[in-house]
């Protein structure tokens, strides 16, 4: 499986407003994340968050709640935390990280696809306690041709 390897040098801040329910990466086509999304976008653009960085970028964050069950956020990234119209806050940490280029079309199968491989081939170099799908700016949701990116940390062991 192909990906790349990322370094940043710095923490990066998101925030953004909570799925009201966990999920499984084994089985994220169970919930219904894109009326999530849509929800989501609606009350982004109606609310003032200060400090937002410019770009039409997003995440979908994942952090472990128990083993194999995540909670899951919709955010913007921010420079800095400000006034955040009460949405949650999110740190990632500086470090390295795996990111693979998933399909939108085949997103959720994608992502099962990445998970098994870090289960089967790098269960030591990952940490699974939170990863993130990374939406570019050139991600088109009306385009299942479109590509995100799932995003894993390297384990700092």
């Amino acid at each position: 499986m192909n990906y790349e390897k990322l370094h940043w040098n710095e923490d990066r801040y998101y925030v953004g407003l909570s799925y009201p329910g966990s999920l499984s990466l084994n089985s994220l086509e169970e919930v219904d994340l894109p009326s999530f999304w849509t929800t989501f976008s609606e009350q982004f653009m109606n609310r003032h968050v200060s400090h937002l960085v410019e770009k039409e970028e997003a995440i979908g964050y994942m952090k472990e709640i128990e083993h194999g069950s995540y909670a899951y956020t919709a955010a913007c990234e921010v420079t800095a935390f400000g006034e955040t119209s009460d949405f949650e806050r999110i740190i990632i940490p500086k470090g390295t990280y795996l990111s693979f280029e998933i399909s939108f079309r085949n997103k959720d199968r994608d992502i099962k696809s990445v998970y098994d491989f870090i289960q089967k081939e790098r269960p030591s170099e990952i940490d699974l306690s939170y990863c993130f799908e990374y939406y570019p700016e050139s991600f088109n949701h009306e385009d299942e041709e479109t590509s995100l990116y799932f995003i894993v940390p390297r384990s700092e062991r």
